[in-house]
């Protein structure tokens, strides 16, 4: 079942303001993850890049990637924009401070944990690997678990929008 987006105010790679009304108007995939990740998130934004790809080929979807970064300490501005044009050049990367992005991520029941005493900056954060579905509405429509696959995330994805389509 749908459900509304939650509330949140986050900073873009591009140093501008970011709300769940940036999220309206185009279909987003949103993934929860940080710049160092030495696995996860790179194999997850690739997917990702993958399924938008094959989505706005021949202008299908408008479909918009925004990945949200559970370090603020490490992934300032630079660090995030590097990280995700790296991806995509359209992809959206977004950090907070501490209070911001555990609000938002209690909210949508995503799972990170860093090290208490982080001073050596070669730490990792253990985090969830799930990629939300947020509809042109504003609502949180699907959660994609790991393993991704691009093949199967289009796939639904052609479905949640036609049954979208019949609910506006």
């Amino acid at each position: 079942s749908p459900r509304a987006f939650p509330d949140f105010i986050l900073t873009s790679h591009r140093g501008q303001k970011f709300t769940q009304e940036n999220l309206k108007d185009v279909w987003n995939f949103i993934f929860f993850g940080f710049t160092h990740c030495p696995d996860i998130c790179p194999l997850t934004l690739s997917t990702i890049d993958q399924v938008v790809n094959d989505l706005t080929g021949k202008n299908q979807f408008v479909v918009q990637t925004v990945f949200i970064s559970v370090d603020p300490k490490r992934d300032l501005q630079k660090q995030l924009r590097d990280y995700v044009q790296h991806f995509n050049q359209d992809m959206i990367g977004l950090t907070g401070g501490d209070q911001e992005l555990k609000n938002l991520t209690q909210a949508l029941g995503v799972i990170y944990t860093a090290p208490l005493n982080n001073e050596d900056k070669n730490y990792s954060i253990d985090h969830s690997a799930h990629v939300f579905l947020v509809a042109p509405n504003g609502n949180l429509v699907a959660l994609f678990s790991a393993p991704h696959k691009s093949q199967t995330i289009v796939k639904d994805f052609k479905i949640l929008n036609a049954y979208y389509n019949t609910q506006v």
